[in-house]
């Protein structure tokens, strides 16, 4: 039964979960930029956003190929410009999707009525969630996470249909694959499940399987050539993902990772944190970006990491014969969360919550399975015509199990809608991570941004120096020469910083960017001699770009325009698509009366992010002076068109 052939008190139910699905983000609906939405909302992140095409053919945040990502972000542009609400909507209308879409493949998949209610309600107020949804940058799992579940309910439906329906449904799990894994690399992993659906959702489904060789001869003479032909297709799909990421996006440099016992150590802690996460979610577990308090925990969760998995194969082997749905969804979980798991080293934060999104629908329908099972079709509608089918709706075995269901879900909506709220600008959100993860590198810098946006710069200055101590334990960092001497003496700082930041994560790096902050955050506190000894300090470890945008910055308060050139000269060689160098530069060579290279700067800088208002204002000065007044007006009328509130764009545009 499809679900518009459901009775009405069980549509009237899935209703309510849909709303449900809605209602918990609500606080999160006017939040603001954060993190990576800076760069999205932008264009930055998606190759610049001049074109559709350059989703196809430009990498996603610079490392990534996720073409269906920077697609959505340019057709929300098109329709809301800089407006966080318009794409906090589209994300929440992606969630409410996502859950429908569950709930539909659970009744395909089962037959039940209670278990798709059960597991789109579960779905719907899980905590793992809260980050892919309430966060604007979270899209790229959210939306994965809608393929995946329109890819198993095709799929699934398709195995029992015929003719026709079989055909365009079939079709349709050949092309949500295709979408999942253009926009989220880690769905590769699923391939294996295409072949295992012809096994587990069969016509022969609801029958008792008596033997594996009976099952096996089902699954050979009547599913292998259909089987074979949709997982050709995904496997052809896969391949060309891969060559596209290949082609388009530029290999990572990679750093040599820990010994095999540490990364092995590392995984089992991932899976222990992930389990928990999904299972048990806490306020703690929904916000922590590194492994410090599972490394500071001891042995225990490596060994219950390698228990979790260990239970899951044994369940997977008991499945397969007994409950061949519920195996086939293990092996969603299993597929999506390995790949993230540390068995091989990220090349950037070790865990977060967002990274499981997709798994949480696996454990969202089995948690469904588990809590609907002993409910019947008929039960779902005891109150209507049926109830002669069922004398007592309510027995122990299905009202112990509603009981704990509600508690769950009552559990789950309050951490839910807590965690939305969280997410409504950046010093709520990362003051949240630091207080539940106070290990976490990249949550202590991205708070200190968010301080220094509001010239709270002394709060920045404590958060960035209690992090340094932390990392070093001992104040060596203080010193450019202690600080590469402590490095290269003591292995415990390059192993607290792989616990932030993954394994392939050149440490001396983020030491670098921390030096880099705690300068700017002493620059914004007018004490000059102390930016410059930060940025110095970290100069000695790593000359990174951050620090010479830096050290350009003061040589620039300091009267020395020369030497401010040298080193932004030095920060554009290093990160030459890094808008705001380009502009800061562009800037020095303007006051030094180089106007020809400081428009070249200007226009790269519009090419690279054409949605920003600040690079045509500066573009239109240069312009300016080199005579060129029709260019400067016909940058500024495109600058007006993109950003209409500006009156300084206007202002400018009635000079010329």
């Amino acid at each position: 039964m499809r679900l518009r052939d459901w009775p009405a008190t069980s549509r009237a139910a899935a209703l309510l979960i849909l709303i449900l699905a809605g209602i918990l983000y609500v606080p999160s609906m006017q939040g603001l930029l954060v993190w990576d939405d800076h760069l999205l909302v932008s264009g930055q992140a998606i190759g610049g956003g001049r074109r559709f095409t350059d989703c196809f053919m430009e990498p996603f945040l610079s490392y990534y190929y996720r073409p269906m990502v920077s697609a959505s972000f340019y057709i929300d542009h098109l329709v809301w410009r800089n407006t966080p609400f318009g794409y906090h909507q589209t994300n929440l209308f992606i969630h409410v999707l996502t859950t429908l879409a569950l709930m539909a493949f659970l009744n395909t998949a089962f037959r039940n009525r209670a278990v798709a209610l059960w597991g789109g309600a579960l779905f719907a107020a899980q905590p793992a969630q809260v980050s892919t949804v309430a966060w604007i940058g979270g899209r790229t799992d959210s939306l994965c996470t809608l393929f995946v579940a329109c890819f198993a309910c095709c799929l699934a439906a398709g195995i029992q249909a015929w003719g026709w329906r079989k055909l365009c449904l079939m079709s349709g799990a050949i092309i949500f694959y295709s979408a999942a894994i253009f926009t989220k690399e880690q769905m590769l992993a699923l391939l294996p499940l295409v072949p295992l659906a012809f096994y587990s959702f069969g016509d022969w489904r609801g029958s008792r399987l008596r033997s594996a060789r009976n099952s096996w001869d089902v699954w050979r003479t009547a599913k292998k050539r259909k089987a074979m032909t949709v997982t050709t297709a995904c496997l052809g799909v896969s391949v060309l993902f891969v060559a596209c990421w290949l082609m388009f996006v530029p290999l990572p440099s990679t750093i040599a990772p820990p010994n095999l016992i540490a990364q092995m150590a590392q995984g089992g802690r991932t899976v222990s944190y992930y389990a928990f996460l999904l299972l048990t979610p806490t306020r703690g577990l929904m916000h922590l970006l590194c492994l410090g308090t599972f490394e500071e925990a001891g042995a225990w969760p490596v060994a219950l990491g390698f228990g979790i998995m260990a239970a899951a194969l044994f369940l997977w082997f008991r499945w397969i014969r007994t409950q061949p749905a519920c195996a086939w969804l293990l092996t969603l979980i299993l597929l999506t969360i390995l790949p993230v798991s540390n068995f091989i080293p990220m090349p950037s934060l070790l865990v977060a919550p967002y990274r499981a999104g997709t798994t949480g629908l696996g454990v969202a329908a089995l948690l469904g399975w588990l809590l609907g099972r002993n409910w019947g079709r008929e039960a779902l509608d005891w109150r209507a015509d049926k109830v002669e089918n069922d004398s007592r709706p309510f027995r122990p075995a299905r009202v112990f199990p509603a009981l704990a269901g509600l508690v769950m879900i009552a559990w789950t909506s309050t951490l839910t809608a807590w965690g939305a709220g969280r997410w409504s600008n950046e010093q709520a959100i990362f003051s949240t991570i630091v207080r539940y993860d106070p290990y976490s590198i990249i949550a202590r810098i991205n708070l200190t941004a968010a301080l220094l946006q509001k010239h709270d710069s002394r709060l920045a200055i404590t958060h960035l120096e209690y992090t340094m101590g932390r990392l070093f334990g001992s104040d060596a960092w203080r010193s450019g020469p202690r600080a590469v001497a402590a490095l290269q003496s003591d292995g415990r700082i390059m192993a607290r910083i792989r616990e932030n930041q993954g394994n392939r994560v050149d440490p001396k790096e983020w030491l670098a960017t921390l030096f880099a902050q705690l300068g700017f955050a002493r620059l914004d506190t007018q004490d000059l001699e102390e930016g410059l000894q930060a940025f110095k300090a970290g100069e000695a470890l790593y000359a990174s770009a951050q620090i010479n945008l830096g050290l350009g910055e003061c040589e620039s308060l300091s009267g020395d325009i020369r030497m401010a050139e040298i080193h932004l000269r030095r920060a554009y060689a290093l990160q030459p698509e890094e808008t705001e160098i380009q502009i800061k530069l562009g800037k020095t060579l303007s006051a030094r009366g180089k106007w020809n290279e400081a428009r070249a700067l200007f226009a790269k800088s519009i090419r690279l992010q054409p949605w920003a208002g600040q690079a045509y204002i500066e573009l239109a000065n240069a312009q300016r002076h080199l005579g060129d007044r029709a260019g400067a007006s016909a940058t500024l009328q495109e600058a007006l068109r993109r950003s209409p509130r500006r009156g300084d764009i206007r202002h400018m545009l009635a000079e010329l």
